[in-house]
């Protein structure tokens, strides 16, 4: 089997404004490729965007949003999450994955505010229980489903292969303890959006 092979390293050059390491694929991510819907080609061009973003956050806002701000990458799609202190630094953390060449849509659900030890520690268990549930759900493709927690609200992106799924995923989730509300950004397999060209960073689409 794939996963079982000793992981390999594939030389391929991501360079984030020429001062990233080298990805490192492994024959592990290769095996978890076929079972999703993206592509090894999609996933890798979604490392690629993931590491610019970050190294931009790094190098601009590293106190404001490289330690503050989540960032999630899903064949283009880019969702933000996290704390920040004002409202100039949530628009200025999307302004920047825009610029990224790569970007399809940036989803901001950045919140302004300050975030204590409980809550991270809460959210951290509600998003381990959830990605938990949907690994066992075996009418659930759960590697195509990214989750993410913050101050109790679950957000998740990805790729459903039904109605049918897709509610199976969203009542997983209401249904774990501690979850206030649940905002979902998963679009199905059939979606026009999956095969849309990156949106123009200098006419960039309205940031949601």
């Amino acid at each position: 089997m794939i996963k079982r092979v000793l992981p390999i390293v594939i030389l391929l050059s991501y360079l984030v404004s020429g001062c990233l390491p080298l990805a490192i694929v492994t024959t592990g991510e290769i095996g978890t490729s076929l079972a999703e819907e993206r592509s090894f080609g999609n996933i890798m061009d979604d490392k690629g965007i993931l590491l610019k973003i970050k190294n931009a956050f790094a190098q601009k806002h590293f106190g404001d949003l490289f330690t503050k701000v989540s960032v999630h990458v899903y064949e283009g799609r880019v969702l933000l999450t996290g704390n920040v202190l004002t409202k100039h630094d949530s628009l200025e953390a999307a302004k920047i994955v825009w610029s990224i060449r790569g970007v399809k849509e940036v989803i901001n659900e950045i919140e302004v505010g300050q975030k204590d030890f409980k809550a991270k520690a809460l959210d951290s268990f509600i998003m381990t229980s959830i990605k938990s549930k949907l690994l066992m759900q075996k009418d659930v493709r759960s590697l195509n489903y990214t989750v993410d927690v913050n101050n109790g609200v679950v957000y998740l992106l990805g790729i459903a292969q039904s109605n049918s799924e897709l509610d199976t995923v969203l009542e997983i989730a209401r249904r774990t303890k501690g979850v206030k509300k649940v905002v979902s950004h998963v679009i199905f397999v059939t979606d026009p959006r999956r095969i849309a060209p990156p949106g123009d960073a200098a006419h960039p689409r309205p940031v949601k």
